[in-house]
């Protein structure tokens, strides 16, 4: 699997140097598998301590999903695919439309999901394949750092 939840994630300043911070696009979820996405895409990886033991403080969801917390999730299982950088962007669409097909999302509810975030989305692609801490750089400037 490519999901460690980041609640348990130590990292170094050089993967933050290298990768970045948190992509701001994900209001919620979704922020962990992107990371992971640029880890294996600057050619790091996320390494796992079987006895490690960690405890994520936070309020447990009673009952099923409502209709807000599968467009969140259906939302958010999109946004990952478009933005992961190791594939083409061609093949995060195909990606993307299987999962809005899952969720029977249909395509007037597609276009105004990626209506907002085409700019965003575009301008994240190219800022994640730079070396840098591409999240405190001024947005309209992404900047190549080299080692």
């Amino acid at each position: 699997s490519e999901f460690v939840n980041a609640a348990g994630w130590l990292l170094t300043r050089k993967c933050i140097e290298t990768v970045g911070l948190f992509e701001p696009l994900f209001p919620l979820y979704g922020e962990d598998q992107n990371y992971t996405q640029r880890l294996r895409f600057h050619g790091l990886f996320l390494g796992i301590i079987p006895a490690a033991r960690m405890v994520h403080d936070r309020a447990e969801r009673q009952g099923g999903k409502n209709s807000a917390g599968r467009a969140l999730e259906a939302s958010t299982f999109v946004l990952t695919r478009l933005l992961n950088i190791n594939n083409s962007m061609l093949v995060n669409i195909f990606n993307s439309l299987k999962v809005f097909r899952r969720y029977g999302i249909n395509r007037r509810s597609l276009r105004g999901f990626l209506s907002g975030l085409t700019h965003s989305i575009g301008y994240t692609r190219l800022r994640d394949a730079y070396r840098c801490p591409g999240y405190l750089l001024k947005p309209d400037r992404p900047q190549k750092i080299l080692k």
